[in-house]
């Protein structure tokens, strides 16, 4: 579950596990902060686990705005030169493989806070 909803944000595998290690360092470290009457295991387990998500993307975006900027259209065609992100989801049928992807990559531009309805 965790695996899952940090994949959808992240869409790299590596970087899906090292924030699926995070939650549960996070969750281990705060067990006593967890109050059964106030929320389920399951909700604080995916709001930590959200917040982690949020939290490497601001760190990720962070780095890239230190970096050059880079033009992402072509002066001669105003063609954009950066194309969409592929991602394969390890739940994806072979036959939705294609329409998935376009969608993920366009589930990809929203901003962080908006990609929380649609993974959580």
């Amino acid at each position: 579950m965790v695996y899952n909803l940090a994949l959808g944000y992240v869409q790299n595998k590596e970087d899906a596990e090292d924030i699926t290690q995070e939650v549960f360092v996070k969750l281990y470290q705060n067990l006593h902060k967890y109050d059964s009457a106030a929320a389920s295991v399951k909700t604080w387990v995916y709001r930590i686990a959200i917040n982690q998500c949020l939290d490497f993307i601001k760190a990720r975006q962070t780095k890239k705005r230190l970096g050059f900027i880079v033009s992402l259209f072509s002066k001669e065609s105003n063609e954009s030169l950066a194309e969409a992100k592929h991602f394969n989801h390890p739940g994806i049928a072979a036959e939705n493989k294609e329409e998935l992807q376009k969608l993920f990559s366009i589930i990809y531009q929203l901003p962080p806070n908006q990609r929380t309805a649609l993974f959580a």
